[in-house]
């Protein structure tokens, strides 16, 4: 019998435990182990591919967004929610405080001096019945209720990058209590975290926009509550105390900012800005 076909001799021969329907021109010296040149092979490498998490390319070493708040920041609410306190109960427990009040030594005894510099704290605006005192110890009230909830956050849920302790499932968590933790560099991953820089952002928000308009009203009415002082008593009794509450809240507005733009852009998956580096 006469064959009717022949192979050519330099056919290579099959190798042993390959499929006889696989074609060799389908593998690419490229090719991964899962990918048989099908159809379904290249979608599940896709689907593979797909699914790995990327790195972030703002976070640099982790590809999971997380909020460090800055020392600076720590600081100054540790200087400023005494003294916001301070000044808000002065303001909404008025006559009392005040010069000749019974309330007023020795707790407000300071503000004898500062009532004649600036009269919105003084007996004028108040025989004036002058709302915008007590309007701002109220808002003085909600956002310092914010700063002692995100310190507070701070102290519970961050975690000591200098310090960590492992906790479980790549977890780490820090010593609570720490006395020194207001100057410590404390990371706050997941929901908290998120939580808090949106607070602190609005907060610090509301505490610029109060202090912006404090100043503006005394440029609109002539400077009615400080025009009788000198130059050098307004520059250190008035522009100086005042003009703190317009730097520090202003960068802390852009650290937080900072640090919600990096988050957008991580779950995006475009390059962002990098964590806030202040002190």
């Amino acid at each position: 019998m006469v064959s009717t076909r022949n192979h050519p001799k330099n056919f290579p021969p099959p190798a042993l435990g390959a499929s006889p329907t696989k074609s060799h021109a389908s593998m690419s010296p490229t090719s991964s182990p899962t990918d048989d040149g099908s159809a379904n092979g290249q979608l599940r490498n896709r689907s593979q591919n797909q699914s790995a998490p990327r790195p972030s390319s703002s976070s640099g070493s982790s590809k999971y967004w997380s909020h460090t708040p800055t020392r600076l920041t720590l600081i100054w609410l540790g200087v400023a929610i005494p003294l916001v306190i301070w000044d808000t109960f002065y303001i909404l427990l008025r006559p009392w405080t005040m010069p000749g009040g019974w309330m007023h030594e020795p707790i407000w005894k300071p503000y004898a001096l500062y009532t004649t510099v600036d009269y919105v704290y003084g007996w004028p605006a108040f025989n004036a019945n002058d709302g915008f005192p007590s309007a701002q110890g109220a808002l003085n009230a909600l956002e310092t209720a914010a700063y002692v909830w995100y310190v507070w956050m701070v102290w519970r849920y961050g975690v000591d990058e200098g310090r960590p302790k492992a906790r479980g499932n790549g977890v780490t968590a820090a010593a609570k209590g720490s006395k020194f933790f207001l100057f410590e560099k404390r990371r706050i991953e997941g929901l908290h975290g998120a939580q808090m820089v949106l607070v602190l952002c609005v907060a610090s928000w509301v505490t610029l926009s109060k202090t912006v308009l404090y100043w503006l009203i005394e440029y609109f009415n002539g400077y009615a509550h400080i025009g009788h002082n000198s130059l050098w008593t307004l520059f250190s009794l008035w522009i100086v105390p005042n003009g703190l509450w317009l730097v520090f809240p202003a960068v802390i507005i852009y650290s937080t900012s900072k640090d919600i733009l990096r988050g957008l852009c991580m779950a995006a998956g475009v390059p962002g800005p990098s964590k806030p580096a202040l002190l």
